[in-house]
């Protein structure tokens, strides 16, 4: 996989669906590859606790080369943990990477 530069948080906003998906399929293709994704990746919904996303972005990578976390259909996540959520955006971890898919922000 090619060396890009990575960003720690991205959100993927948008009411159409498919132009969404395909966005997030993309993002997903450009940071960790399908042989690390059983270890390295985590997807969830609106429904999951903050304190378990936060966990799962600080767990340190296991033959990856980093964490992704995502968070679909996240407008009421962002919504209900907006305080937190910025006080993690102020200060990411270094090995975890949070994608928002929510209809806006």
């Amino acid at each position: 996989m090619a060396k890009t530069s990575v960003h720690p948080i991205y959100v993927i906003a948008g009411k159409e669906q498919a132009l969404a998906k395909k966005h997030y399929q993309q993002l997903l293709d450009r940071l960790i590859a399908p042989a690390q994704r059983a270890t390295g990746l985590w997807v969830t919904d609106s429904k999951a606790a903050i304190d378990e996303v936060l966990d799962e972005l600080r767990t340190l990578p296991f033959l990856t080369d980093r964490r992704v976390v995502v968070v679909q259909e996240a407008d009421e996540f962002i919504t209900k943990h907006r305080p937190l959520l910025e006080t993690y955006f102020d200060a990411p971890c270094a090995s975890g990477v949070l994608i928002l898919i929510a209809n806006s922000f």
